[in-house]
């Protein structure tokens, strides 16, 4: 329940090709072998085939039916041996395509994360020109890739779907296409495996709301006091408008719950599931969203249970992900979820466009390892968050909070976006969230350039899943944690702050979440960004709902400086120069903030280290360092990695043959 790591893979970009011979060379095979994961496949049966040819199918060819996902309804075939190479893959594929049964065979990327990527069978393009438009439509006819469409809420992005009779896969189509130099990007349809970064009964409990002695927690943990966000005191001014909608991105919430069901709006289900927002009931962590909701929203004054930061707002439920049990490398997982990036770009997309979110809270992000990877970011994903942040609520902006993450790393992606705000987690002892603060949980919330504010993130009293679907046996959960839970709990103060001022624009809200947020923790708040004094560990500070509310009532305008903002998905950038190369010399160029300790390295994407230094004490400011390997690479990606202040930024290092 802790965070969400949307965890995302693409392929790796070798060779470019003229814009005119959009081919796909063979040698691209070879780079291709360590990209992709050799020993397992998604297979797609067509409708109505029984599960006992599914199985007879596989077995012919030699396969295992190790788990299914119902929707997409495909089925995760493994292979008993890693296979040589990715022609041998593509052999195997071939061999299922002669079943009229199966409609699609697709491949896994490898990953650093917890599950590898699957790769789907479409490909989203972005398109700027009509002659691009007429390349992309000929491009498709011509090799068999049916249908192609526009896509239902970026008028320039544009959809081509491969089958089993497409001259390319969507992994191959996808390279050709980004790499012909006509198109912005072009990336597939991602399967990935998100996991979660995560007078009233229980009001007692509700420490984030008014912390003092008599705060209940479990485990006997002692709070300090005031280490809440004066919720109470910003109940005297409002409690939340019904004219305030909150998307809540997620799993999906229990639009049943007694404490939801009066404040739900017509949800959707990005994932094609048809609940229109209601999770899945057959997996405890299910629950994940119905947590977010009870935060931001729960009714108060029932006599029951919790009460809501804004309970006089509405939500609206999308669910995007839903929970699966697997296993990897022989290992049992269970409750891991699963999504798409097709369903995550719709899910906002559909958020500000049909239903008039007034803001969106999203406890899920994608961590640096898994960006190391890519071409770039998800670009379909980043361009409907960059749609909602800029156009949302008629031109004024929907404010897009996101869980910073769970790890001891910067902000995740996409919550260090400029159009994103990050939300790190406090303990109930004002603390930055780590093993040693006093809650006495074992887990760190994400810090560093890219954080916008924090806020409670530890054993948060929220609602569950009605019975004994979700986390525990009843309708609320006494543990709720992760920077999934400092998340809603800011999204609740900015839906308070937009109660009373509905046209503060969204770089209004970012400033006045930053600007009266509580400088707590004893940390250095000694770098000045638009929003006022900030620092690494907390970012401008712990949320103060009081002090935002009065601010929002009273707001006139702020001064524009320099900010966060634009260096909030650039911390320590590393260029490489030149990458890809050949031979055994790489130039690094990177800035750093402040003077620090560095160390360089460079790793295998099977983690295997290649070379390493200690660079020493660097200044701040611009600095370059040269990479002498001993011998030359071996054809292939490799990651980069620049340790400084006890962070580590990767970038993608691409070694090529002698031409």
């Amino acid at each position: 329940m802790k965070h969400i790591l949307f965890i995302i893979s693409f392929l790796l970009l070798v060779h470019l090709v003229p814009a005119q011979n959009i081919v796909f060379q063979s040698e691209w095979e070879d780079s291709l072998n360590d990209v992709v994961l050799r020993d397992r496949l998604i297979v797609e049966f067509r409708d109505g085939t029984p599960l006992a040819t599914q199985q007879m199918i596989l077995q012919l060819v030699g396969l295992q039916d190790a788990w299914r996902i119902p929707y997409p309804n495909v089925v995760v075939a493994k292979i008993p041996r890693e296979v040589a190479d990715y022609r041998e893959l593509k052999s195997i594929i071939a061999s299922l395509h002669q079943y009229n049964n199966v409609k699609l065979a697709t491949v896994f990327m490898r990953s650093e994360g917890v599950l590898p990527i699957g790769i789907l069978g479409s490909v989203a393009v972005k398109v700027e020109s009509d002659a691009a438009l007429q390349l992309l439509l000929g491009f498709a006819e011509r090799n068999h890739m049916y249908p192609v469409y526009q896509d239902a809420y970026m008028g320039n992005i544009w959809w081509i779907n491969t089958n089993k009779y497409s001259a390319y896969n969507a992994l191959e189509a996808a390279v050709m296409l980004h790499q012909c130099g006509l198109f912005t990007f072009a990336e597939p349809n991602y399967l990935f495996s998100p996991q979660t970064a995560t007078t009233d009964q229980f009001y007692n409990r509700q420490w984030q709301l008014q912390n003092d002695t008599s705060t209940v927690f479990t485990s006997g943990v002692l709070g300090s006091p005031d280490a809440d966000m004066d919720v109470d005191s910003a109940w005297t001014v409002t409690t939340g408008s019904p004219n305030i909608k909150v998307a809540v991105i997620d799993a999906g919430v229990d639009t049943l719950h007694p404490e939801l069901v009066n404040i739900m709006l017509p949800g959707y289900d990005a994932t094609g599931g048809g609940s229109k927002g209601y999770p899945n009931l057959d997996k405890p962590s299910n629950a994940h969203g119905t947590a977010c909701a009870g935060i931001i929203a729960a009714a108060a004054d029932n006599g029951i249970g919790i009460a809501g930061i804004a309970h006089g707002t509405k939500v609206i439920p999308i669910k995007v992900f839903y929970y699966v049990d697997t296993t990897y490398n022989g290992l049992p997982l269970n409750n891991i979820p699963y999504s798409t990036s097709q369903w995550m770009a719709d899910a906002i997309n559909w958020a500000w466009r049909e239903a008039d979110a007034d803001i969106m809270t999203n406890s899920w992000g994608v961590d640096d390892v898994t960006l190391t990877i890519l071409s770039g970011n998800p670009m379909l994903l980043e361009e409907a968050i960059i749609a909602a942040a800029d156009s949302g609520r008629g031109g004024l902006g929907t404010p897009m909070l996101f869980s910073s993450g769970n790890a001891d790393t910067r902000p995740i992606w996409p919550s260090r976006l400029p159009q994103a705000m990050a939300i790190n987690a406090t303990s109930m002892c004002d603390e930055r969230k780590t093993p040693n603060s006093c809650d006495g949980e074992d887990w760190t919330g994400c810090w560093g350039y890219g954080l916008h504010v924090s806020a409670p993130g530890v054993k948060i009293t929220t609602c569950d899943i009605s019975g004994i679907k979700g986390y525990s046996s009843g309708d609320y959960t006494f543990t709720y944690n992760g920077t999934s839970a400092a998340c809603p709990n800011a999204a609740a103060v900015v839906a308070l702050m937009l109660s009373i001022r509905p046209d503060l624009s969204y770089e209004a809200v970012r400033f006045i979440l930053g600007n009266t947020a509580d400088k707590v923790g004893g940390y250095s708040y000694n770098e000045t960004f638009f929003a006022g004094n900030w620092s690494k560990e907390l970012g401008y500070g712990r949320v103060n709902a009081y002090q935002a509310v009065l601010a929002s009532e009273n707001y006139t305008g702020h001064e524009d400086l320099s900010g966060i903002a634009n260096i909030a998905n650039s911390t320590m950038p590393i260029q490489l120069y030149p990458n890809p190369i050949q031979g055994k010399q790489v130039t690094l160029q990177f800035d750093l903030a402040s003077s620090s300790d560095a160390h360089v390295q460079i790793t295998g994407l099977d983690g295997r280290t290649i070379y390493q230094r200690h660079l020493g004490m660097l200044y701040n400011g611009a600095n370059e360092h040269v990479i002498n390997l001993e011998s030359a690479l071996a054809p292939g990606a490799y990651l980069v990695g620049l340790t400084t202040g006890g962070q580590t930024t990767y970038s993608k290092l691409v070694v090529v043959g002698q031409q």
